[in-house]
């Protein structure tokens, strides 16, 4: 069973304007064609991707240590946060 939470975009210092990590990242690690959310399995310590699908319906990854399968629907009613919390297999 996975369970997701979603962070705050401010407490999030990837995606806030006034953190200096953002500063310091690659330019090429900052800047992506393809939709995605954060996600960091708290079970394994591991910080993974989901992507948008073909369709546009759902965000799908796995976590990059124990394989498990993340699927989060896109709803009318969703959230503009971009960093979230997985529980995993681990």
């Amino acid at each position: 069973m996975l369970a997701l939470a979603w962070l705050h975009q401010r407490d999030d210092p990837i995606h806030n304007p006034n953190s200096d990590i953002r500063n310091r990242m690659p330019a090429n690690h900052r800047q992506t064609d393809r939709k995605f959310l954060g996600v960091h399995f708290v079970n394994c310590c591991a910080y993974g991707r989901l992507y948008l699908d073909r369709a546009g319906t759902a965000y799908v990854g796995r976590c990059p240590r124990c394989g498990a399968t993340v699927r989060v629907r896109v709803g009318e009613s969703g959230t503009d946060c971009r960093f979230f919390l997985a529980t995993c297999g681990r």
